[in-house]
């Protein structure tokens, strides 16, 4: 492909053709870099600085030029298969126009100086590639197909911020966004937003090595039809991390998303859609359930930082069912009040003790804290004693229907280990833990339940 070498002869305007040499040296080039030539910045340091939108065959930069590129509120856009390779000693300035690639690569992991990402829109399709200088941030990246087209995007190694990121496909295009391959770290720091057209398809591929995702924003699925979103997964997370109110919905997400990890300092996250994940950490922050069903694979932990939504009404209709180990800690327990009624399912196995719930200590000056209230706990006096597994540590057998027997953990509280099978528990202490919280008055008052030690 032909090539225009930038001297800025005369200005710094990059539609100046005195300003371009067709050979290095000499001589000058008879116009500026189109749609069939590539810009080469190789020496110098004058500054360029765009006039208008432009449509070129490439940009590449060497770090013999020390100049600043800035595209200032213009347009830049390659032609088919163009690449913009940054490797100068100068800065380079997205300004708040678009910058566009249609089957190129994008990199500037060699770029010497600042990129300033404005408030411009990054936009790419076809066979695309992004190799970031790890810690920069991008404005919005757009990655689209269209027609029945296909884009398939790789993002390289080291960790690429963006402000939001939308990936959307129209008519029966498909889009898939690829970090396995390198695994890097990506930070949304404002929404994710997943558009498709019904006959379209997205595929995200996390299946690399780890790769981390932090979200700080919203998350959707917009249009389309349920499964037509697919989140392939490996050992990777997703992780809400905003100072702000999030609300996700992944409800039109085929598969299980891959490990769900809380850490929020300011803020809550809000359920708006169902969620299937293979593991779920809640660290630091507010939960809100939003009454949506939320099924684990993994084990579901809730960390002394984790805490739940105040308002009632989150917990109405909520249902989780977790396929692993369920770990609450004391201090999450104790710092959220109850909300609303839950529905939890715990599926074990018979190589694996499941821990269902413990309660606080027992109190001698009356209140219900020392009561493990429900009709579900009348269930489990009925079943048989080779349904309960034995727990070390002292314990004694419990009056009613045929006497059961329930072993401490330690010497404060107690607890319930399923050894098989599936259990709902419902109807559990008041304050001593906020995700299993009490029935109505009415179903406290036909429930069979002993005082226990």
């Amino acid at each position: 492909m032909p090539a225009r070498y930038w001297t800025g002869r005369i200005s710094n305007d990059f539609g100046a053709a005195a300003n371009w040499d067709a050979a290095p040296g000499g001589p000058a080039a008879s116009s500026p870099p189109g749609p069939a030539e590539t810009g080469l910045f190789l020496s110098g340091g004058v500054d360029c600085v765009l006039s208008g939108d432009v449509t070129i065959g490439g940009l590449v930069t060497g770090p013999g030029y020390w100049g600043k590129i800035d595209l200032a509120g213009h347009n830049l856009a390659g032609s088919p298969a163009a690449d913009f390779l940054l490797a100068h000693s100068g800065d380079f300035a997205l300004g708040s126009g678009e910058l566009r690639l249609n089957g190129g690569t994008l990199g500037w992991a060699g770029l010497g100086g600042a990129l300033d990402r404005g408030t411009s829109t990054v936009h790419l399709s076809g066979g695309s590639a992004i190799f970031a200088r790890s810690g920069d941030r991008l404005n919005d990246l757009l990655i689209t197909a269209e027609g029945d087209g296909a884009t398939v995007l790789t993002i390289g190694p080291g960790t690429l911020g963006l402000a939001n990121l939308r990936v959307s496909s129209s008519g029966s295009s498909s889009v898939i966004l690829n970090t396995a391959e390198h695994a890097p770290r990506l930070v949304v720091e404002g929404d994710l937003a997943l558009v498709l057209a019904d006959s379209g398809t997205i595929t995200v591929d996390q299946s690399g090595g780890a790769p981390d995702w932090e979200i700080g924003g919203d998350v959707t699925v917009e249009g389309g039809l349920a499964g037509r979103v697919a989140w392939k997964c490996g050992s990777g997370r997703l992780a809400a991390t905003g100072n702000q109110t999030q609300r996700w919905d992944w409800s039109l997400v085929s598969g299980p998303l891959e490990q769900i990890v809380i850490d929020k300092r300011w803020g809550a996250l809000v359920l708006t859609g169902s969620l299937a994940c293979r593991g779920w950490t809640h660290r630091l922050g507010v939960f809100d359930p939003g009454g949506q069903e939320i099924a684990c694979h993994g084990d579901f932990t809730i960390e002394p930082g984790g805490r739940l939504a105040a308002d009632p009404g989150t917990m109405d209709g909520c249902s989780i069912a977790v396929g692993g180990r369920l770990s609450i800690s004391r201090a999450s327990r104790r710092s959220a009040p109850p909300a609303g009624h839950v529905r939890l399912a715990i599926d074990g196995d018979r190589r694996g003790r499941r821990e269902v719930c413990r309660r606080r200590p027992l109190r001698r000056h009356g209140g219900n804290d020392h009561r493990r209230v429900g009709r579900h706990v009348d269930q489990w006096r009925r079943e048989p004693q080779r349904a309960v597994r034995p727990l070390a540590g002292r314990g004694r057998r419990e009056g009613g229907r045929g006497g059961r027997r329930f072993r401490r953990i330690d010497g404060r509280g107690g607890a319930f280990r399923r050894w098989t099978g599936t259990g709902l528990y419902s109807g559990f202490p008041t304050r001593s833990d906020p995700w299993l919280t009490p029935q109505t008055s009415e179903e406290r008052s036909s429930a069979k339940v002993r005082r226990c030690s």
